[in-house]
C-alpha cells in the first residue's frame, strides 16, 4: 500500500468504528482493540515490520478465503508461516487502494469491512473487491485473523 493510500484508510477507522453508535464512548475495551487494529494496519502501510509484528501473538493463525485470481498463501500458523504468507501476499500486488466501510467491535473481537481497489504484478489485472477482516485478541496481542475477499458487484 502506498502512503497515501494507507493515510486514507487509516483516517476511515475512528470514523466507522464511531458511527451509528450512540454509546460508543461507553466502549473503552472495544475502542482500545479497534486502536490496537488500526496501529497494525498504519506499521504494515509504513513497512515498519517491527511496530507490525509487536502487535501479533508468537502462535498467530491466518487463514484468507479469497478468489482464485489472487496468487496468495491462503493459511499461516506461526510467526514463520505468517511472515512469509505477508510477503508473498502484498508482493502479489502492484497497487493497492484500500478503504474503510465499517468498524465493529465486540469484546476481543474486531471486524473490519472496507473495499480495495487495486492492480495484480502478475499480467498487471485490476481487481476491485469487497473485504471482511475477523481478528481476535489473545491478552494485547492479535491471535487469530480471518480474511474474506470477495469481487464487487456493482450492478
Amino acid at each position: 500500500m502506498g502512503s497515501e493510500s494507507i493515510k486514507l484508510f487509516l483516517q476511515g477507522f475512528e470514523t466507522a468504528f464511531r458511527e451509528k453508535d450512540p454509546n460508543v464512548d461507553a466502549k473503552e475495551w472495544e475502542a482500545r482493540r479497534t486502536e490496537q487494529v488500526r496501529r497494525m494496519f498504519e506499521a504494515l502501510g509504513a513497512g515498519d515490520l517491527a511496530a507490525f509484528f509487536a502487535l501479533i501473538h508468537p502462535e498467530i493463525e491466518m487463514e484468507i478465503h479469497a478468489p482464485g485470481m489472487f496468487p496468495w498463501q491462503l493459511q499461516a500458523r506461526g510467526l514463520d508461516s505468517f511472515r512469509d504468507m505477508l510477503l508473498t501476499n502484498f508482493g502479489s500486488l502492484a497497487e493497492e487502494n484500500p478503504t474503510v466501510v465499517s468498524v465493529v467491535a465486540q469484546g476481543d473481537l474486531v471486524v473490519v469491512l472496507g473495499r480495495a481497489r487495486g492492480v495484480l504484478k502478475q499480467g498487471l489485472t485490476p481487481y476491485d473487491t469487497q473485504f471482511c477482516y475477523e481478528l481476535t485478541f489473545d491478552g494485547d496481542l492479535i491471535r487469530k485473523i480471518r480474511e474474506l475477499v470477495v469481487p464487487t458487484c456493482d450492478g
